[in-house]
């Protein structure tokens, strides 16, 4: 069986990643190192749907009943500033990207147990440790055009986390039988992953699959022993099934405040498609059907000032449901004789009035159509971002009017990097 190098993939060069064999093994490289052991520049990256890597691997048919690949792989230089996208993986892909092509993605589905930052159970990232990834059902045309399309991407740390550490040894294991792909840590019972349709990880190339070793982005590792056995349905034969890997659904409101007195639209966005119900605290309920990275908005009536719970649950596509409950700020911005007023040093209990001004921030959380507020002269300084609440806004024939009259406002970001909205 031949094995090969390539690099490939955003971030990556020839110089930064490379392979060398030596008398310890296969070693990979995915940085430029300085004569002090310290990384000078980076090479690659893992993510979600593709990956930068330096990849010592070989082909095979995708039609092998079974698949079994085991590696251990010595970290010979872990940068010590970890940005969360180095890493190595065992890593199983359905593409290859062009030898020394830094600029493409070249995205493909894959299944991998990696050294990467990596989501545990309750969704906190784990930075850097042992789990697992797989992604599945990207279409040829998608892959082209470098987005997900109907792609999906699932990873989770390995529980406990097993972080990775600069001159450890570590062992890992992919394997392919009749129940699907298993990635695991062979000597550690329980560290392990299961993906039960290998059909839908033969999108991109029906005809043979690439398997191996990668390094990315401020690693150097060194393959101490790999080996590779392919089988027949014999080997393959399992009894033991698995269910499809399933992400906790996940939910976010975009807005917390209103303008009191004014029907407004409270949106949410989900990650995945499903329904979505919310009662609020007079016992009105509404729902609706979600579409998968996407916003829903429901409409709701006018609102007294002051605070209100709104009690939410959502029910993905998949079976799996999450509920909460969110605080809604209401509020009626205060003017003098239909004028309001915004200064530098305002304060967001003031009065609106030209001697008691409003902050910006506070005016852009509870603005409703139709308003005009005045910028009093002065230099607005804002450190962190200047946030418009979304479904903040004017309509065509009531616009919010935001003006200075006198002198100049200047709103001034501290010189911080966009955005700045």
């Amino acid at each position: 069986m031949d094995w090969e190098f390539r690099a490939f993939g955003i971030s990556t060069s020839p110089e930064k990643n490379s392979m060398e064999k030596t008398p310890e093994g296969i070693k990979l490289r995915a940085a430029l190192f300085d004569e002090k052991g310290q990384v000078r520049e980076k090479g690659g990256k893992l993510m979600a749907f593709f990956d930068g890597i330096s990849y010592y691997y070989t082909t095979i048919p995708a039609d092998s009943a079974y698949v079994y690949c085991e590696a251990e792989i010595h970290v010979d230089k872990l940068n010590p500033t970890l940005d969360g996208q180095e890493g190595f993986a065992l890593l199983l892909r359905d593409c290859l990207g062009r030898d020394g092509d830094g600029e493409n993605c070249y995205m493909a589905n894959s299944c991998a147990v990696l050294a990467t930052a990596l989501p545990d159970k309750s969704g906190e990232k784990v930075r850097d440790c042992l789990g697992w990834r797989f992604v599945w059902d990207l279409r040829k045309e998608d892959a082209a055009s470098a987005v997900k399309g109907e792609g999906k991407s699932f990873s989770e740390a390995f529980e406990p986390a097993l972080y990775i550490r600069e001159g450890e040894t570590y062992r890992l294991a992919l394997k392919k039988d009749e129940a699907g792909f298993h990635v695991g840590l062979p000597d550690r019972p329980g560290a392990a992953a299961h993906f039960p349709e290998p059909s839908r990880m033969l999108r991109l190339n029906d005809k043979e699959w690439y398997i191996g070793v990668a390094a990315a982005r401020g690693v150097e590792i060194t393959i101490r022993d790999l080996s590779l056995e392919i089988g027949d349905e014999k080997q393959a034969a399992r009894r033991e099934r698995f269910k499809m890997p399933q992400k906790k659904p996940e939910l976010s409101l975009l807005r917390r405040t209103a303008a009191a007195g004014e029907a407004f639209e409270l949106p949410f966005y989900t990650e995945t498609a499903g329904r979505l119900s919310l009662r609020t605290e007079d016992g009105r309920i509404y729902s609706g059907d979600t579409e998968a990275s996407s916003v829903k908005t429901f409409t709701l009536p006018a609102a007294e000032e002051g605070e209100q719970q709104i009690r939410w649950q959502f029910t993905d596509e998949d079976g799996g449901e999450i509920e909460g409950k969110e605080r809604l700020s209401c509020r009626r911005l205060q003017t003098e004789k239909g004028s309001l007023f915004i200064a530098p040093q305002g304060r967001p209990e003031a009065a609106g009035s030209r001697e008691d001004p409003y902050d910006l921030p506070t005016v852009l959380a509870y603005a409703r159509p139709g308003l005009s507020a005045e910028l009093l002269p002065g230099r607005y300084v804002f450190k962190e971002a200047l946030e418009i609440p979304y479904g903040v806004s004017g309509r065509p024939d009531a616009p919010v009017r935001l003006f200075c009259r006198e002198g100049e406002a200047l709103i001034d970001f501290a010189r911080k990097a966009a955005p700045f909205w």
